[in-house]
């Protein structure tokens, strides 16, 4: 999640001014310096030590949410915030503090409403809107995100965060050329911040320009070296894109430092070995990435597609096929995704239930034509059931898109030659 510490720090010592004022505390302003100097561990210990001494004094309560949240101890940072709001820390910190610390643990219904009964200022109610959109948007509630950005910028037309979130959602619901006139509108303000050059680059990856969305990638880690979302599509633009294998390894190593057991990073990681020929190494992950899925709580899994997503192609990798359909199926019922139903179509098929495969390729049709690879897959499987009239119209709209490709010619020779013989 993209973090404005300065901001967090402003608002941290403008609460604390008066408290200093009454009790200057040698470690409190310690753990503030070293905070500020970003020597997280050190500003631990010093606020540590200082609520030993004083455990009610807010200021420090804040500052060690804010020092938990940057060590990614979010159940940690949650407990802490509990505290202070039950000592009565200003409404505007705490309900910036713990949007953020409940979106990163992935409990979006609680991010939905708990704020509500909050009295805040009109800047802390539009950032609990943000968080809201967010976690409607992790939700797969795409047109309520989509509402609330609408309502948001209806009020503050340039508010950086909500054109953000629109064009992430417009990006969601394959709205591109919506999401590039936002990026237009704003990318003078924008200019500063690494979650647009993020979805600039998603924008280029669409369009199939790798180099310019490699570009956009490596902007947005410049600005902001440890955003995970920024070093993933890094990562990824690298391995997929320019099959540069070894800097793929690089740039997923860095996110694994940041975090260890992040499910998608370590998927990631084993493709990029199996690429660069590990493949002991890369099956191992993906064995304890299973193991680590199936540990997961059920109802927490299925909130979240990606995580969903993972745990298909974690399964189908392992050729654990019955499993691998359950999960996929599940996650192309909330997601409509081309790339998850083709490994499912091959599931289906390593299953030998190729009328699965051909029934559900045929409700991608309009997606497959663009590659022509996949097309062929569905153009096969028409073949192998004799469905002489779909196999002829469909090879024709192939046609007429890759005009004397080889692999299209032979499969029309394939379908004239079945065709004589059901003919005879």
């Amino acid at each position: 999640m993209r973090r404005n510490i300065g901001k967090g720090l402003l608002l941290l010592l403008a609460f604390s001014v008066s408290h200093l004022s009454l009790a200057k505390s040698f470690n409190y302003e310690k753990a503030v310096e070293a905070f500020q100097k970003e020597k997280v561990g050190e500003a631990y210990i010093h606020i540590k030590n200082e609520l030993k001494a004083n455990p009610q004094y807010l200021p420090a309560l804040i500052l060690l949410s804010e020092i938990l949240i940057k060590q990614r101890k979010f159940h940690l940072a949650e407990r802490e915030l509990e505290r202070a709001g039950r000592l009565g820390v200003d409404s505007d910190i705490w309900a910036r503090m713990m949007g953020e610390v409940l979106l990163s643990q992935s409990k979006f219904d609680q991010a939905l409403t708990y704020a509500d009964q909050l009295i805040l200022t009109d800047s802390a109610k539009t950032h609990y809107q943000l968080i809201q959109a967010k976690a409607y948007r992790a939700l797969e509630k795409q047109d309520e995100a989509g509402a609330l950005y609408q309502s948001i910028l209806s009020q503050k037309p340039g508010e950086l965060d909500a054109n953000l979130g629109l064009v992430s959602v417009y990006l969601s619901q394959q709205r591109l050329s919506e999401a590039e006139a936002v990026l237009e509108r704003i990318s003078h303000d924008a200019v500063d911040s690494n979650e647009y050059w993020i979805l600039l680059g998603r924008v280029y990856s669409f369009k199939g320009l790798h180099q310019q969305a490699l570009a956009s990638y490596q902007k947005a880690v410049a600005l902001a070296p440890q955003n995970i979302a920024a070093l993933k599509a890094l990562a990824i633009a690298y391995h997929v894109d320019l099959n540069d294998f070894n800097k793929a390894e690089e740039v997923i190593d860095n996110v694994l430092a940041l975090s260890p057991q992040d499910p998608h990073a370590l998927l990631i990681k084993s493709n990029v070995l199996a690429s660069l020929d590990k493949t002991s190494v890369a099956d191992q992950i993906l064995l304890d990435l299973h193991s680590q899925l199936s540990r997961v709580d059920a109802q927490y899994l299925m909130k979240s597609s990606l995580l969903m997503l993972v745990d298909s192609i974690t399964s189908y990798k392992l050729k654990k096929w019955e499993e691998a359909s359950r999960k996929f199926e599940a996650y192309l019922s909330k997601e409509r995704d081309i790339n998850a139903a083709i490994l499912l179509a091959d599931t289906y098929i390593q299953l030998e239930e190729h009328f699965s495969a051909m029934k559900l390729l045929q409700g991608f049709k309009e997606e497959l034509v663009s590659n022509l690879d996949q097309a062929l897959v569905l153009a096969s499987l028409y073949l192998h059931f004799e469905k002489h009239f779909d196999t002829s119209d469909y090879l024709s709209d192939l046609e007429e898109r890759y005009p004397g490709n080889p692999s299209l010619l032979i499969m029309k020779a394939k379908s004239l030659a079945q065709l004589g013989k059901h003919q005879k």
